[in-house]
């Protein structure tokens, strides 16, 4: 059960978010968390419908992966296609009707396609959906309160209950954490650490395990920066006492 949990905060990663308002772009650059050194970019590019597009490329500039989404079926629960040509994995969740998506997962390009129909339901959240879920609750989580939800997990193709909540931060910006539900798998599951721009509401920055699998099949504790400018941010020393202290 705790490895099921922890990788629903691989796949959770806000580098899968929607960040901006349409017909913007938004790049993201992932930093390991203890070195600084940079990994991996992305590129969000928005459409003026109800699209939007992850370009993952290496630290070289090399595109390694790309993922769509699709909103036309809810906000909170897209139709999801990604592929990562690292591994040959893909992850893909089509809406069949109102009330029912199609989940399917391929770990690698060898492997069997896993497929399960999912039911729909008003606490279900689908990949990207958890920032517009954020957003949704932003009244509810600043004054403090706890609000849990489920979470499709691509590999398992089945929900997990999630929590969401309010913690502390610097003056300008507003801080979340994702944790288990559960307050036992809360214990030993690090959580995910989430910072938005206050005034725009929009994220600024992701702590936590990356959602994109390494050539080896890991996935690594990063710090994903993210703004509309060309140039990458740098990682800097109040950033990395950050991550240590949250360890």
């Amino acid at each position: 059960m705790v490895k099921r949990i922890a990788f629903v905060f691989v796949v959770i990663t806000l580098s899968n978010l929607s960040l901006a308002s349409k017909n913007e772009r938004i790049n993201g650059y992932a930093y390991d968390i203890v070195t600084g050194e940079l990994r991996y970019t992305e590129e969000h590019v928005f459409d003026e419908g109800k699209q939007h597009r992850v370009f993952y490329r290496e630290a070289d500039g090399k595109q390694f992966a790309e993922k769509l989404l699709d909103y036309s079926s809810g906000w909170l629960t897209p139709q999801v296609l990604q592929i990562n040509n690292r591994l040959g994995e893909k992850i893909e969740v089509v809406a069949l009707d109102s009330e029912n998506l199609k989940g399917m997962y391929r770990a690698s390009q060898d492997s069997k396609e896993k497929v399960k129909t999912v039911r729909l339901d008003n606490r279900l959240v689908v990949d990207a959906g958890f920032n517009y879920f954020i957003k949704h609750q932003w009244h509810r989580l600043i004054t403090g309160e706890r609000i849990e939800f489920d979470y499709l997990v691509p590999t398992r193709l089945s929900k997990v209950r999630l929590a969401a909540s309010k913690i502390g931060c610097e003056a300008i910006y507003t801080c979340f954490k994702i944790t288990a539900a559960n307050r036992l798998l809360a214990m030993v599951i690090k959580p995910i650490r989430l910072v938005y721009l206050t005034d725009v509401k929009q994220l600024y920055e992701f702590e936590g395990r990356s959602n994109i699998a390494s050539a080896d099949g890991s996935y690594e504790m990063v710090i994903i920066k993210y703004q509309p400018a060309s140039e990458a941010p740098s990682l800097s020393n109040r950033d990395k006492s950050m991550a240590k202290a949250d360890g």
